[in-house]
């Protein structure tokens, strides 16, 4: 065991007081300090969106407080792509941890079939604001490619990709600070149509969660 390692050396330290190769032969002069290994912190977060100004998505004019999140591209008069956009407040992560695994599980509000195919990134920020008009933000060096080929049914849990590189990217912040807020951004890259997930109006139960785990 590890304290019978220990008394094993503690009887068989040298005590001498010659000296060896021309050092000081009894290793008791020396300050000795024997203590356990340093621990690891780890851990899982789960945060869900606990408002209905947390989560929106934005074409040509920002939607706010609806009962679902469109993802995907135009819609229709409205020449500009979609973004969906999912803030996560209370975040409480170690800045410099290190993120084993994140991702987003969200309902579906199927039934779509239709193939997309988005980017995903983060609000490139220590501590992301309220959600604004035309949800534009900084965004993160680190981007993943959500490629959405399944068919989708009604009320059905699924997830994102793992978001691993992006969250790491914002944890990793100089003013990063444990308990921050943290946005989620899903931009249009290509494909046909919308999908739409559920809000926090439209269940709060079962509104966007975030989880990570950490080391």
């Amino acid at each position: 065991s590890d304290l019978g390692y220990k008394r094993w050396w503690l009887k068989h330290i040298p005590r001498t007081n010659t000296k060896v190769n021309g050092m000081d032969g009894n290793w008791w002069n020396y300050i000795i300090h024997i203590g356990p290994g340093q621990s690891s912190t780890t851990g899982t977060v789960n945060r869900i969106i606990l408002a209905g100004a947390d989560d929106a998505d934005s074409s040509c004019t920002l939607q706010l407080g609806n009962n679902e999140v469109y993802i995907g591209g135009t819609i229709a008069s409205c020449t500009t792509p979609l973004i969906a956009a999912l803030r996560f407040n209370k975040v409480n992560i170690p800045k410099n941890a290190k993120i084993k695994n994140a991702y987003i599980e969200f309902t579906t509000d199927g039934p779509y079939s239709n193939a997309l195919s988005l980017n995903i990134y983060a609000d490139n920020s220590d501590n992301s604001a309220p959600l604004s008009s035309g949800l534009t933000r900084p965004l993160t060096a680190s981007a993943v490619p959500f490629a959405i080929t399944t068919n989708w049914v009604y009320d059905t849990q699924a997830k994102t990709p793992s978001l691993t590189p992006i969250v790491q990217e914002i944890i990793n912040r100089p003013g990063w600070v444990s308990g921050n807020s943290m946005t989620i951004l899903m931009k249009y890259v290509s494909g046909t149509g919308q999908r739409r997930f559920y809000g926090f109006e439209r269940n709060q139960n079962r509104a966007a969660k975030l989880i990570i785990e950490y080391e």
